[in-house]
């Protein structure tokens, strides 16, 4: 810290960084489990251990209700935390000395309580004008992460006893498996060692994985925070916009799940075995389903958290939330970690599509969904399969995903409603799986076999052989053709 701010009132901010190598480091299914529960809660611990050590429990506040700031009345108070979530964190400080101090005790005890993981700092004076301050607060965080080495853990010398998967010197023994473990994956099991963990339930056939996370948060959050006129009604705000979203997505994934279960119960299938949430916090969810159920709970969640605006005052209007959602299929390989990846991949595809500026609604992001199927190898990067695999020449394209599930899109080729339309024209009118493949490999290997295809088997169609309509098409500000039914057929015909 610079020594100008020893003395003045700050405002820190503290960011875990690597969160997803931390949890896919290890192809463990519990360690990628158990890594989601640390992170969930360690920064929280790091925060009230550390003012503890340095301050009385009477100077210091951690509590983040929406209307407890007593920072603001009570000059004891020292320390007062503004917001906390999964990964991090804003404090106000008295002073520079005492965030110093704090900040010190908060990044020992994350190495010693994860072996790895590390906390970014930064720090800036405090004014008059929240906004202004967070403003530099993040542009301080930047700097910070692109300018700071990342450390890791030395590996272990070839006389000492190694974990498998990491590779790191073993400390101890898994209590269920009796493996020599390293003392990163006793942190990353301890948490769900004494829980009922019901992804031991597990019983898919076909799985896939959902990362769903909100749009544009921090411009939406400061738009809301630009009609405030102090930093009190600030931080009650922003407190309660993260009340508002935990709310909203609580009652979303709730109603979501309800719908789940009523079909998984008609179809014959068991709940219990066929869902599983395996982080969900603040905006950000991941969870794995039964592959035949995942576009339906995207659908449905998307649909809830739409009913009503996250956040609606005289100053600000009605400001709702958005949502994008990445689906990986990932039939036939076990692994959490791969359909994670995949998932989140595609969640950042459809984010990119949803920012650009013809997609925006009313100047703001919609809700979007992306997905990839991968049935039988291992796909490290989406976007290089998709340009080796899904591009047929240089001017046709197979992918027209990802979709958009908002009503002002109807009119647009990658409308969520027209993928659904075509996945019930291919499933109900063309019973046949292998003739469902026959238009599909006929979109790889030659695009005039389509138009024959349809001759072929019109009378299957029937009336909704006009519905479907042309089998290519043009997608704005997007060069070539792109193929109108490819991913309803490659949906409809996962295996």
């Amino acid at each position: 810290m610079k020594n100008n701010l020893l003395d003045k009132e700050v405002i820190c901010a503290y960011d875990i960084r690597a969160i997803q190598n931390y949890i896919f480091e290890s192809s463990n299914n519990q360690d990628i489990i158990g890594a989601g529960y640390v992170i969930h809660t360690i920064l929280q611990n790091a925060i009230s251990y550390a003012m503890g050590k340095i301050l009385n429990p009477n100077e210091y506040c951690i509590e983040c209700e929406s209307d407890n700031v007593p920072y603001f009345q009570d000059e004891n108070i020292k320390a007062q935390v503004m917001e906390m979530g999964a990964g991090n964190a804003f404090v106000l400080y008295r002073t520079g000395r005492i965030c110093q101090a704090v900040t010190r005790i908060i990044n020992r005890y994350i190495i010693e309580n994860t072996y790895s993981l590390q906390v970014a700092s930064a720090f800036t004076e405090k004014t008059e004008k929240m906004n202004n301050d967070w403003d530099h607060l993040y542009e301080e965080l930047d700097r910070v992460k692109n300018s700071s080495p990342f450390s890791a853990p030395f590996g272990a010398l070839p006389i000492v006893r190694k974990e498998k998967i990491l590779a790191f010197p073993a400390a101890g023994f898994d209590k269920i498996t009796g493996e020599a473990i390293s003392r990163k994956s006793l942190f990353r099991r301890a948490p769900i060692e004494n829980k009922s963990d019901s992804s031991n339930n597990l019983n898919i056939d076909k799985q896939a994985f959902i990362h769903i996370d909100g749009n544009n948060m921090g411009l939406t959050i400061a738009q809301i925070l630009s009609s405030k006129d102090n930093y009190l009604s600030e931080i009650m705000a922003k407190r309660r916009i993260s009340e508002n979203i935990a709310q909203k997505i609580s009652s979303a994934l709730s109603i979501t799940k309800k719908y789940l279960q009523d079909k998984m119960r008609h179809d014959g299938r068991n709940f219990i075995e066929n869902y599983y949430e395996l982080h969900v916090g603040g905006d950000d969810i991941n969870l794995i389903c039964h592959a035949d159920y995942a576009m339906d709970l995207v659908e449905i969640f998307v649909k809830e958290i739409s009913r009503s605006p996250l956040w609606n005052d005289e100053k600000t209007g009605e400001i709702y939330l958005t949502v994008c959602a990445g689906i990986g299929y990932t039939t036939g390989i076990k692994d959490f970690g791969l359909g994670l990846r995949l998932a989140e991949q595609c969640c950042e595809i459809a984010k990119k599509e949803a920012k650009e500026n013809e997609n925006l609604i009313n100047g703001r992001p919609g809700n979007w969904v992306d997905f990839q199927i991968n049935n039988d190898k291992y796909i490290n990067d989406v976007d290089s399969e998709r340009e080796s695999s899904y591009k047929i020449s240089s001017s046709i394209n197979l992918c027209l995903r990802p979709y958009c599930f908002d009503e002002a899109r109807k009119d647009y080729p990658n409308y969520y409603g027209k993928l659904k339309k075509y996945m019930r024209i291919f499933s109900k009118n063309i019973k046949s799986d292998s003739i469902r493949k026959e238009f599909r490999d006929a979109y790889l290997l030659n695009p005039e076999m389509i138009n024959l295809l349809l001759l072929k088997y019109r009378e299957l169609f029937g009336r909704n052989l006009d519905v479907l309509g042309k089998p290519y098409l043009s997608v704005q500000n997007r060069e070539g053709l792109y193929a109108a039914w490819y991913d309803a057929l490659e949906l409809t015909t996962r295996g």
